[in-house]
């Protein structure tokens, strides 16, 4: 019985960070965009210029 909850509980968490995790990251984006958007930029251009 154990074995069988285990493989839900697995098969439920690869699912959820699947399905949630892209919209965590666009609202932690859109979060801290207003506030940090220009230094991203600049920390930005500055990794891609090294």
């Amino acid at each position: 019985m154990f074995e069988v909850f285990n493989r839900f509980a697995v098969r439920m968490d690869r699912y959820v960070r699947v399905t949630l995790l892209p919209f965590f990251l666009i609202d932690l984006c859109s979060f801290e965009s207003p506030h940090a958007d220009p230094l991203d930029s600049i920390k930005d251009s500055g990794g891609l210029g090294r």
